[in-house]
């Protein structure tokens, strides 16, 4: 190993500097302090997921599943109107279920805007 203060080579595992007596145990400290720092901070960002990486992820993994749910509350309804269309001939609700589907349609629109 180097000594930090007068750069002469000193045994790997001496505690001073055998030319200027520099305690060389403060600096293998400074040395684990940061590497813990770093390591604590990594697992701090793991534990409470503060990494932006996975906030995107878990982000588009919702909006992808209520994007998905959405769609398929549109389909029920179409097919509900349909039936509803076939069996009377009142165009309330006709004019509701295109309403309905309109209204649906414009929903998952704004989803998959605000999504990106």
């Amino acid at each position: 190993m180097i000594c930090p203060k007068c750069r002469k080579e000193f045994p790997k595992n001496s505690l001073f500097c055998n030319k200027c007596g520099t305690e060389i145990l403060v600096e293998k400290i400074k040395k684990v302090n940061s590497n813990t720092a770093i390591i604590n901070q990594q697992t701090h960002d793991v534990m409470t997921n503060e990494n932006p990486n996975n906030k995107n992820s878990l982000n588009n993994t919702i909006g992808n599943i209520v994007i998905f749910i959405s769609w398929i509350i549109l389909i029920c309804i179409i097919i509900g109107n349909v039936i509803t269309w076939q069996k009377t001939n009142n165009l309330r609700y006709i004019i509701s279920g295109a309403l309905a589907v309109l209204g649906g349609l414009f929903n998952i629109y704004l989803l998959s805007k605000v999504k990106n």
